[in-house]
């Protein structure tokens, strides 16, 4: 399984087009979305014609601050731990795709190792 890691407008803009490529041959891929940059998300998704997070870690306010960043970070973090057969779907031998130098990224890759 194909599993993407998102969580800002960069990573998203950067990242559609493998997805929606993905999406013309008609493979299935896991989207795990962060939720670090929530404002205009959908819209972009809407815009390149994208299906959907199948997971939504945090649903809050947009994460802007550093403090507010290194909660949000630690969050997720622990959530993670009592929801990680779900996020990846049971899957343990599939690839993460994570792009960028954010937070998100950060975290998305720590995830992926645990």
């Amino acid at each position: 399984m194909i599993h993407l890691f998102l969580g800002t407008h960069a990573q998203l803009i950067k990242m559609a087009p493998i997805m929606v490529e993905l999406q013309k041959r008609g493979l299935d891929y896991n989207f795990v979305y962060s939720g670090q940059h929530r404002e205009e998300f959908e819209n972009l998704l809407t815009s390149f014609g994208l299906k959907r997070p199948d997971f939504v870690l945090y649903t809050g306010r947009d994460v802007t601050g550093i403090i507010q960043m290194l909660a949000w970070g630690l969050r997720l973090l622990f959530g993670y731990l009592f929801r990680k057969e779900n996020i990846w779907r049971g899957d343990k031998r599939g690839i993460v795709l994570n792009h960028g130098d954010t937070v998100t990224t950060l975290i998305g890759s720590i995830l992926a190792r645990l």
